[in-house]
């Protein structure tokens, strides 16, 4: 019977030791798992660390360009507005030295004579004196008051749009060279 009883011990014993080999199996493989584990979460986090530098170098050079795109356009903004004043400066000169133009004309031709209130007998009144009739040829200088005054407006109408042209002109052709500066740049 000891001999039953020892072959019984051995096998209980070598299920023993096979179930203790399995555990120590089994813990020996999670513990590869839980190293690899780690690994990968040490790479994740060093993966994570480069991606935050790099995003966070792309913000300040993203930051940087804005910034200097707002800078830009704020230096053409503010060099439309001083050519925008330089020429309505201009504009303001012109018109005041045409209003006094035409204010010295206006008094000079205040001297002038009168448009007699009906034509001479037998002649159409065409507003020149008879000197002129008779020469066929009139250069504005024996005008009468009413009509050399409203030639004198007109001719003063027609400079004040000159002026107004040269100041749209002068803003526009600012604004072309400054946006083709801003293509080129």
């Amino acid at each position: 019977m000891n001999k039953q009883h020892g072959f019984a011990d051995l096998v209980q014993l070598a299920v023993i030791g096979a179930a203790v080999a399995a555990v120590l199996a089994a813990l020996a493989w999670q513990s590869h798992r839980i190293d690899a584990g780690r690994k990968d979460l040490a790479e994740s986090k060093l993966q994570a660390a480069n991606v935050a530098t790099q995003f966070a170098a792309y913000r300040s050079e993203t930051d940087a360009l804005a910034t200097k795109a707002a800078n830009t356009a704020l230096a053409n903004q503010a060099a439309l507005h001083i050519a925008a004043a330089t020429a309505k400066d201009e504009h303001e000169k012109t018109v005041l030295a045409l209003r006094a133009d035409v204010a010295g004309h206006v008094e000079q031709l205040r001297q002038r004579a009168q448009r007699p209130a009906g034509p001479a007998a037998g002649t159409a009144d065409t507003g020149a004196t008879s000197t002129h009739r008779a020469i066929g040829t009139c250069t504005g200088a024996d005008l009468y008051r009413q009509d050399a005054i409203a030639l004198v407006g007109i001719a003063a109408d027609a400079d004040q749009l000159r002026a107004d042209y040269a100041e749209l002109f002068a803003g526009y052709e600012a604004a072309r060279l400054q946006a083709l500066g801003a293509v080129t740049k």
